[in-house]
Order: C-alpha cells, then structure tokens, then sequence
C-alpha cells in the first residue's frame, strides 16, 4: 500500500473500557492497523486507526457502533 491511499481515522468516547470495545470492534470489522488509544483528559480516550480509506470508513462505522451500545461515544 503506497502512502498516499493511507487514512487515519478517530473515534473518540468516554472512558478506557469504551475505547478498548470500540478498537476491539473496529480491528475486527477491517484490514486496519490501532495506531495508538490516547487519553485526552476528564475521562475522554481517542482510538487511532491507520489503513487504506475504504478500510478506515468501514472500522470507524463498526467502533463507532460498539462504542454506543456499551457507553458514551463522542465523535469520529
């Protein structure tokens, strides 16, 4: 995969335990890599994705999903 077709995508939400979920879900959705899970401050975790963009598009949905059904998602 050639640097130019690379993304990164975010998704942002409410504590640790959310943030793994939402990683958890993500990997498992598409051929994506976890940059890294960052804490932002007052509770708030960004999870950080790199891959191809269709792939990128597809793991955010599929964290984003996660990240609601188990506990407070703030944006992607």
């Amino acid at each position: 995969m050639n640097n130019s077709s690379r993304a990164l995508g975010l998704i942002e939400v409410i504590g640790y335990p959310t943030a793994v979920v939402a990683a958890d879900a993500a990997l498992k959705a598409s051929n994506v890599s976890l940059s890294t899970i960052s804490k932002v401050g007052s509770g708030i975790m960004t999870v950080q994705l790199v891959g191809d963009v269709a792939a990128i598009r597809s793991a955010v949905e599929a964290g984003a999903m996660a990240a609601k059904e188990v506990g407070t998602l703030r944006t992607t």
